[in-house]
């Protein structure tokens, strides 16, 4: 009896044990997109209050300041088929706002929002890093809020 009470505790310590040392880690959004020169034409905004964990469903929520464009969270990998959903709303909603992935290759395919709101899935053709941006196209300041499903 002894011995299968010693067992069962020594099993018990170890699952614990066990739940209790696994390692937390974070994705820290960085500068490191790759070649943007097809959007020469565009300054950049980068974005570090949001942070986009792969294969999850990320929050989104920053200002994004006029004329600018914002990359927000880590690069992250897509195979051929697989697909990003962006369902965000965004103030004021007369703003002109596209939305999308800046591609292995440094080109921004997007999808333009209107009335307030973006509901909208985007497929990738090939496999490599992707980053999400958000790109506004007004003279105002817009505030962005939602979610990114990878």
């Amino acid at each position: 009896m002894g011995c299968k009470r010693c067992c069962g505790l020594l099993i018990t310590c170890s699952v614990l044990l066990t739940g209790i040392c696994m390692p937390a880690g974070a994705v820290k959004a960085t500068e490191n997109i790759g070649d943007l020169s097809c959007l020469s034409s565009t300054e950049w905004q980068l974005n570090e209050v949001s942070t986009i964990y792969p294969r999850a469903t990320g929050k989104v929520d920053f200002t994004l300041s006029a004329k600018k464009t914002a990359v927000v969270g880590d690069r992250f990998s897509l195979s051929p088929g697989e697909t990003v959903t962006i369902n965000c709303s965004y103030s004021p909603s007369w703003a002109d706002l596209d939305f999308g992935l800046i591609a292995p290759d440094g080109l921004f395919h997007y999808v333009s929002a209107n009335g307030g709101n973006i509901n909208e899935t985007i497929s990738v053709d090939e496999w490599g890093q992707y980053t999400f941006a958000v790109r506004n196209n007004s003279s105002v300041n817009v505030q962005v809020v939602g979610f990114v499903n990878y």
